[in-house]
């Protein structure tokens, strides 16, 4: 598996074609996560950045569970925290979507609250919040260091 940084907005476009509710995610950055083929697995989508407050929100997609090694997702939530210095990474999960919501608080991220018809009437969403000294916790150097060690 590869990484790749979105040059002309593929990788965004590719996430935002499997996100409902998302029509543009305006200014952003994104990586994809490629196979041994090329093809896309899953990609991660960075908006809504305020340099002001640190925070950013960030969208993922995939095609496929087999991209969610803790390598992997380690390599996407680091990318806004070493490339923008943020504090605060967001996300939007809509209040039916059992499975990403798992996924979401599985992988660190913790339940802030829930706003309600968000993503049009009746549609929640129910945001989540990863801050930088969880992450530094869950996938900073020195437990990248324990895991190596471990495997």
């Amino acid at each position: 598996m590869n990484f790749c940084v979105d040059q002309g907005g593929v990788v965004a476009e590719w996430v935002r074609q499997r996100v409902p509710h998302v029509s543009s995610f305006g200014k952003c950055s994104a990586l994809g996560l490629l196979d041994r083929n090329g093809s896309p697995m899953a990609g991660a989508v960075y908006h809504e950045y305020h340099p002001e407050y640190r925070t950013i929100m960030m969208s993922f997609a995939a095609d496929t569970p087999r991209w969610a090694t803790p390598k992997t997702i380690g390599f996407f939530l680091r990318h806004p925290f070493v490339t923008w210095g943020v504090y605060k990474v967001r996300a939007a999960v809509a209040h039916t979507n059992e499975r990403s919501m798992k996924l979401v608080g599985g992988i660190g991220f913790t339940r802030e609250g829930t706003l309600r018809d968000e993503f049009g009437e009746g549609v929640h969403a129910v945001m989540f919040r990863l801050l930088r000294p969880d992450f530094e916790k869950r996938y900073g150097e020195l437990n990248e260091q324990r895991q190596q060690q471990a495997a």
